[in-house]
């Protein structure tokens, strides 16, 4: 849920990566860099969802996996910006101490991008 921002960071490492410089925002390192990230963009869309598509996983070891999902976006700012955007997820998780959790997490445009994602987020 776009309130439970603390449920949200809690599915990321603490050291966690999470990168969305290619839909030209930034790379934030660390759960309290990227809880922050989650609160600017929850209060600069009036909604936004994410259709994952092809998920599966390319890589398991026992501490660690990587997975991968294509995704299709749409979002519309509270100015009434609308945005779509497709794009991959590519996502290592680690096995910690409180399950499974993702430590790096890195959101590739697959059709060039402008700059909208920037402009719905104010950034």
């Amino acid at each position: 849920s776009m309130s439970d921002i603390d449920g949200l960071a809690a599915c990321f490492t603490e050291d966690a990566v999470f990168d969305v410089a290619d839909l030209g925002l930034t790379v934030y390192h660390g759960r309290a860099a990227i809880a922050e990230f989650f609160r600017g963009v929850f209060t600069t869309t009036a909604w936004h969802c994410h259709h994952v598509t092809n998920f599966h996983i390319v890589a398991q070891a026992e501490t660690t996996a990587q997975a991968r999902g294509y995704v299709f976006a749409r979002a519309k700012g509270g100015d009434g910006l609308e945005i779509t955007v497709h794009c991959c997820y590519d996502i290592t998780y680690r096995k910690t101490a409180d399950g499974w959790q993702i430590s790096h997490f890195d959101e590739d445009s697959l059709i060039p991008m402008g700059s909208e994602v920037a402009d719905l987020h104010k950034r």
